[in-house]
């Protein structure tokens, strides 16, 4: 299945109103899916990170104390440089990005349906033209005359 890209599904085309209504349900529920899953990610490599720097702390603590007197602040600093937590930091803050796209997407997805509902007024109120064949038109200015 190709990717899809919802920069090009949050596109409406006015040429195809009915069309568009008839998406419009599958794209929201679609990418607020995709931010759920990207939350869940994000908060699975935050547990990661958690238990990774729990881990860190006691083999830094065990280290420490064996040299003489050690301090929390002490720990941290190796916590921090350790390159097993600076990975797991980067991935968080990838993954971190991504939930945030991503539920700017869903969010996008719910403006985009006020939109088709704004132009959909639009053209019930008359403001905008819809789509009509000529027959139609021709119809019309003889049913009014």
């Amino acid at each position: 299945m190709p990717e899809r890209n919802y920069y090009q599904e949050l596109k409406i085309n006015k040429f195809q109103l009915e069309e568009e209504w008839i998406q419009q349900s599958e794209k929201a529920m679609y990418w607020g899916e995709q931010a759920a899953i990207a939350q869940r990610e994000y908060e699975d490599i935050e547990l990661e990170k958690k238990i990774i720097k729990a881990k860190l702390y006691k083999k830094y603590r065990s280290e420490l104390e064996d040299k003489g007197k050690v301090t929390d602040t002490m720990i941290e600093s190796y916590i921090r440089t350790d390159v097993e937590y600076k990975k797991v930091s980067d991935k968080l803050i990838v993954a971190k990005e991504n939930a945030a796209v991503m539920d700017g997407a869903k969010w996008s997805f719910m403006m985009r349906k006020n939109s088709l509902e704004k132009i959909q007024e639009g053209i019930v109120a008359g403001l905008f033209s819809d789509p009509r064949s000529l027959n139609q038109i021709d119809y019309e200015k003889q049913r009014n005359m």
